[in-house]
């Protein structure tokens, strides 16, 4: 059976009307009445507004926010990406792309990305966000979904600019190297056990007396890990310079490619199997191998466990489940630009049991605490979370002020116009700041 997209099935199935064609993240997908019996039938295929899961249907909540009109709305989250509907894996699936902007604009991973990845401080938390799976997510066991004449672009994009950005910092930090046992046929030497079978054949039988076929151990860079990294930088290049990996070619990243690959030119490639990452034991002291292998196995997933050219197709198009957590995203993209204004940014500064995003401390250019909220326009909630943190006394004492006086708090959002700050006439200590991200032409 074909697989249908969500909006298909509830049309052809349930007879329900999507508001929507296409399904952006945090926004509202259906209208339905809360006594309609249908709606006891897929209730339990989402999730409850309390408890939201990107690994349930991509994070499509319930919001119960008009139960007194008897009405009941299926929104998106702030999850984007593909994945298989709730108990219907294989025939369902849900497609929830990033949000539009002013002038129908949507966010440009690569520059997004890139200037995450050049701060030091912000790129560790990327590493962290990356390596336990709060950023994103994948199901490499469930079958791939079509995405019919359109490749998703996403996906692609945040795996192979992060899979580039740890392999560079392994380079920068030096190769892994380990024992391999190898055959040669040796001259003048002997080195490690002589292999007398193939010594006879190459050597002996052939009047040659000045070489000796060995089997020895030698401590080298051509190890199977950095064999399958190699791999998957060779994967990657071909897809780049192939037809459906155009929008990805730059300058810049043929540069970074070119200096990746010379780094691993004396390594050989090797035909990817999946066996070959179960079997690998790696160091705790290896933590951005371990993440560089996890990337290079979603690689081979997305481009085949092979050595062959790829195979350019304009009609068929498949994509592994992932989702990206696009809140995160920004948050971390916040704290980069926090960065490079103010001193003593501290991200996710728990306090007891609370944790505002941010915590500014700059003695020149002010003191004042930040949430970051990646939407077009604040809810109550979130007024009342950020007024909530700004009068705890211990953040009053870490700020050393005075507990009558109300700490400087700041909502931040994103825009795609210029840089702005908004004043509110009930909240005196509290501001909407608009931080430019960069968007797609």
């Amino acid at each position: 059976m074909k697989p249908k997209s969500l909006q298909n099935w509830l049309k052809e199935n349930l007879n329900l009307n999507p508001e929507v064609k296409d399904i952006r993240e945090h926004s509202k997908i259906l209208n339905i009445d809360f006594n309609q019996k249908i709606f006891l039938e897929i209730k339990n295929l989402f999730n409850n507004s309390s408890d939201i899961k990107p690994e349930k249907s991509l994070g499509l909540y319930w919001d119960y926010s008009q139960i007194s009109e008897e009405k009941i709305s299926l929104r998106s989250f702030y999850y984007i990406g593909y994945w298989w509907l709730h108990s219907k894996e294989g025939e369902v699936f849900i497609k929830v792309v990033p949000k539009l902007f002013d002038e129908n604009k949507e966010i440009n991973f690569m520059k997004v990305l890139g200037e995450i990845q050049e701060d030091p401080e912000v790129s560790k938390e990327l590493f962290q966000q990356l390596d336990n799976r709060q950023i994103f997510g994948i199901k490499l066991d469930a079958p791939t979904i079509p995405t019919f004449a359109q490749m998703d672009t996403n996906f692609t994009i945040f795996v192979i600019l992060n899979f580039l950005w740890i392999v560079k910092k392994l380079v920068h930090k030096g190769l892994k190297k380990d024992y391999l046992r190898i055959s040669q046929n040796l001259n003048n030497c002997i080195k490690g056990k002589i292999l007398i079978k193939e010594n006879l054949q190459k050597n002996f039988l052939k009047g040659i007396t000045n070489k000796v076929t060995c089997n020895f151990n030698s401590y080298t860079i051509d190890c199977v890990e950095n064999r399958l990294i190699k791999t998957a930088l060779w994967k990657i290049k071909q897809f780049i310079n192939s037809r459906n990996g155009q929008f990805l070619k730059n300058p810049s990243l043929d540069s970074t490619l070119g200096f990746l690959l010379k780094s691993f030119e004396k390594v050989n490639l090797i035909l990817p199997e999946k066996n070959f990452f179960d079997n690998l034991k790696l160091s705790i002291f290896y933590k951005e191998y371990k993440l560089a292998l996890e990337l290079a196995k979603i690689i081979f997933h997305a481009l085949g466990f092979n050595l062959l050219p790829l195979q350019e197709t304009k009609t068929n198009f498949f994509v592994i489940p992932y989702y990206i957590n696009m809140a995160l995203l920004f948050e971390l993209y916040v704290y980069k630009k926090l960065r490079e204004k103010y001193k003593n940014v501290f991200y996710q500064y728990k306090i007891g049991k609370y944790q505002p995003d941010f915590l500014i401390l700059d003695n020149e250019k002010g003191k004042f605490i930040a949430d970051a909220k990646y939407k077009i326009n604040p809810s109550p909630d979130d007024w009342k979370q950020l007024s909530f943190y700004s009068r705890l006394r211990k953040i009053k004492e870490l700020f050393r002020i005075n507990k009558e006086k109300e700490i400087p708090a700041f909502l931040i959002f994103p825009t795609v116009t210029e840089e702005k700050e908004v004043s509110e006439k009930l909240l005196t200590n509290i501001k909407k700041l608009y931080i430019s991200i960069p968007t797609c032409n």
